[in-house]
């Protein structure tokens, strides 16, 4: 049996379940699925990354200039994303997809 640290929260679970959902669906129908949606090309790291330094960062940056006491969500997702880089330099095997649950072996990330 393949042990794996669970890295991600129940919803972007839920997410990348319905995404690789969408993607076996396409595959059964003969079409190519995006990269994203596809669990055998997926790279979730860079994913994450491009997704909160693309959306999430500039959002939460515009939030704490007209609210600043929202200051500390735009912290934890520079965190999150500092997070998810170590887990890019320092992924060595990784486990997209398993048992329905989104894993990464051997990455510690706790010292970001």
């Amino acid at each position: 049996m393949h042990e794996c640290a669970v890295l991600q929260p129940p919803t972007e679970e839920r997410l990348y379940m319905e995404f690789f959902a969408q993607g076996d669906l396409e595959k059964e129908l003969g079409r190519d699925p995006i990269e994203m949606m596809d669990r055998e090309k997926a790279n979730i790291p860079e994913q994450q990354i491009g997704f909160l330094t693309n959306v999430a960062y500039p959002v939460y940056k515009l939030l704490k200039h007209i609210l600043p006491s929202s200051e500390p969500a735009l912290r934890a997702v520079d965190l999150n994303r500092r997070r998810w880089k170590v887990v890019r330099r320092k992924m060595k095997d990784i486990c997209i997809y398993h048992q329905d649950r989104l894993c990464l072996d051997n990455v510690d990330v706790s010292k970001v």
